[in-house]
Order: C-alpha cells, then sequence, then structure tokens
C-alpha cells in the first residue's frame, strides 16, 4: 500500500500549482475560460485596429 503523499517527490511549486489549478478549475475547464477571455479582448483590439480612438497621445494597449 502507498500513499500518494509520500511518494509525491515533485518540486513544491509544482505540487502547489497542481493544486491551485485542480483546486480552482472553471465548471466548463480552462479552454473555454481562456477562450472567453480572449472574446473579452477582441473589442478593444478591434478600436485599436479600426483607430477609432487615438491611442498614440495616450500610449495605451490592450
Amino acid at each position: 500500500m502507498t500513499n500518494e503523499l509520500v511518494d509525491d517527490h515533485r518540486n513544491v511549486f509544482v505540487r502547489f500549482f497542481l493544486y491551485v489549478v485542480d483546486r480552482f478549475r472553471p465548471p466548463l475547464g480552462w479552454v473555454v475560460w481562456c477562450v472567453g477571455l480572449l472574446i473579452a479582448l477582441l473589442p478593444a483590439f478591434a478600436i485599436r485596429e479600426a483607430a477609432w480612438i487615438d491611442l498614440g497621445r495616450v500610449r495605451v494597449t490592450p
């Protein structure tokens, strides 16, 4: 009988990262969450590409 905690010799940061990823995983998954964030950024990129706002003076980039 092996204990999972005893046999886990990975780095502390790797174990912490895997714990966070598993604990706070979105219900639909990380891919859906990332695609949603990218879709939310599309208006900012569209405004910049269409030059609807003069961003040269302000030096703002999305």
